[in-house]
């Protein structure tokens, strides 16, 4: 069903999910090899992790939020593959363009190995992760421990995988510009309509 509404539009969000602000640097290579899909009713779709949600109007063209698509991995570790969303406060991002302007292609590349520069991606904020797990291979690991976060929800099984959303406390936010704060809180409120629109697919790859 969900095949059917979903445009032949492909994305690619490993770093900025911005809907084209400049600050993108993802070339024509990343955009073809991209695996979620996204369509005018803001459904993203990730066929090879077996999983559909309707994002919020608010991140569309947001360029304050990040998601990176991980997996799948076949290997002996519980994880089987995830979709991690990130929050970018809005005092880090002033710093990183504050670094980035007036650079050509070359410089941005370079810039991203520099140890400032660096230090500011880590201090973008944990948001939700979509997390897909091996069920034989889980067992009866704590999927708190597994994911650090405070929150897990259960969001159904499928074969050999099961989906969790999972979520931390607000409290990581404390240290943040009131601007920010307000920015994240506002994008929090969002999550239980996020996890009420996620569908658990056929998925395109071998468990």
């Amino acid at each position: 069903m969900f095949k059917k509404i979903v445009a032949a539009i492909t994305i690619t969000i490993f770093v900025f999910f911005a809907g084209g602000c400049e600050d993108i640097h993802i070339n024509e290579k990343e955009l073809q090899e991209s695996n979620i899909e996204n369509n005018q009713s803001n459904i993203l779709i990730s066929e090879e992790l077996g999983l559909s949600f309707i994002q919020p109007e608010s991140w569309i063209n947001n360029e304050y939020i990040e998601i990176n698509v991980n997996g799948p991995f076949i290997d002996t570790f519980p994880l089987y593959g995830s979709i991690k969303v990130l929050f970018i406060p809005k005092e880090i991002m002033d710093k990183m363009r504050e670094m980035e302007k007036g650079k050509n292609n070359t410089q941005l590349y370079e810039l991203q190995f520099d140890e400032e520069y660096m230090n500011l991606v880590k201090s973008h904020k944990q948001f939700i992760h979509f997390n897909i797990y091996k069920k034989d291979i889980l067992g009866e690991k704590s999927i708190k421990s597994l994911s650090n976060f405070e929150n897990n929800v259960l969001l159904g099984e499928k074969d050999n995988l099961i989906y969790y959303l999972s979520y931390p406390s607000k409290d990581h936010i404390k240290n943040l510009s009131e601007e920010s704060k307000r920015m994240y809180e506002g994008l929090y409120e969002e999550i239980n309509s996020i996890i009420n629109s996620i569908k658990i697919l056929n998925i395109n790859a071998k468990v």
